[in-house]
This record gives structure tokens, sequence and C-alpha cells, in this order.
């Protein structure tokens, strides 16, 4: 049985989706934040870091080419949209995009963000989503 904060997410979440088929989700800033690495919240994404803050995240290990990651998803509550993100991270907006990729409109809302970390514990990848497929609840 799942505690106060946690959750089974939806199938259909980002959580699930993104964090490989999560089986659970804890509350931001519940009794697991501390599984969550403190420079995601005071260095790489600070002025997010209400907004990561603001839901749930799921934590995955896994293996890619460039070694063991780990990834942390967060499903936040307070969605931002890409303008924000845009305005938060400029360089984002010239960032390298796979062909025939259109960015979104400024208003459209991301709902997901996913962080990755190599076993040495550096920052490997920010990724972020705008696919709406349901909320982790």
């Amino acid at each position: 049985m799942p505690k106060d904060d946690e959750i089974t997410p939806k199938p259909s979440s980002y959580l699930t989706r993104a964090c490989l088929q999560s089986k659970v989700a804890y509350l931001a800033t519940g009794s697991h934040e501390k599984e969550v690495p403190q420079e995601i919240y005071k260095k790489l994404f600070s002025s997010l870091a209400g907004v990561l803050q603001s839901g749930y995240f799921s934590k995955v290990e896994q293996v890619s080419s460039a070694g063991k990651m780990t990834k942390f998803c967060f499903e936040p509550k307070d969605l931002p949209t890409f303008g924000e993100l845009f305005q938060q991270f400029p360089k984002l907006k010239d960032a390298a995009k796979p062909p025939h990729f259109e960015l979104p409109q400024l208003t459209d809302r991301i709902n997901g963000i996913a962080i990755s970390f190599k076993s040495d514990g550096t920052f490997y990848a920010g990724t972020n989503s705008n696919e709406h497929k349901g909320n982790a609840e």
C-alpha cells in the first residue's frame, strides 16, 4: 500500500512514459525528497525549482551508450509554458533538433521534465515534453 506521499502513476502519465514504466512516484517535497540531487534545485534548474517541487517525481536506473545513468522524471502540478522555459534557458531555442522537428508554441505547456546523471554524479541531459497523455494521479 502506498504511503501518503507516494502514488502509482497512471500508465498514460509522463512519469510512466519518461521513466520507463515507473511503478511508483513520490511527492517532490515528501519523505523521498532527499533522493533528488540538490544540484537540480540549486544550480541546474534553480529558476524552475518551485515548479519541479510542485508535483511528483520518479527515479530510474538505466544503461545507455554513455554508461550507467540515473534519470529523474518530474511531473509538476504548476505546468510551465515553453515561453517560460525559453526565458529561463534562452539557448534552448537554438539547441540542435531532430529533422522535421517544429518548436512548440510559446503558450504550449510542458507536462514533464527528465534529468539524467551519470554514475559519477555529473549532469548528463535534461529533456521536456508537451505530449499530454494524462497526469500521474
